[in-house]
């Protein structure tokens, strides 16, 4: 595999990803995650494992409001084409507790992926909000 071929897939798995938060699918959310994957959002404690992940993910997304969108500003791959990670941009639209209104949260994320037989997965997940949470 090349370099740019595999930053290509991770870019699927990306798109995978978001097609699955957008339908609450959780199961597809978490075939993109390895078993010892990681999650870690903000003032929140480490999320480690897929059980742990899902618990974590269907929580923040009870809230009907609840959209993610990601952008992806670099993809680096390692030479041995076994790890790789990601950082990029994203904006999450959720109900402010304070107003019940829509409100949008910028944020930033950092993700790391491996290479294993089914393919690339997370295992490695990490976002910050740019400002304080409502």
């Amino acid at each position: 595999m090349t370099g740019a071929r595999s930053e290509d897939e991770i870019r699927q798995l990306q798109e995978r990803l978001a097609r699955a938060f957008t339908n609450r699918d959780f199961d597809a959310v978490l075939r993109c995650y390895a078993d010892d994957a990681v999650l870690l959002a903000p003032g929140r404690p480490a999320a480690a494992g897929k059980a742990a992940i899902s618990a974590e993910l269907q929580a923040a997304f009870a809230d009907p409001n609840v959209d993610v969108v990601v952008q992806a500003a670099r993809i680096e791959v390692a030479a041995d084409d076994r790890l790789a990670s990601a950082w990029g941009t994203g904006l999450t639209t959720i109900t402010d507790p304070r107003t019940q209104g829509r409100t949008r949260i910028a944020s930033k994320w950092l993700a790391v992926y491996r290479r294993e037989a089914d393919g690339w997965k997370v295992v490695a997940d990490a976002f910050n909000v740019d400002a304080p949470m409502p």
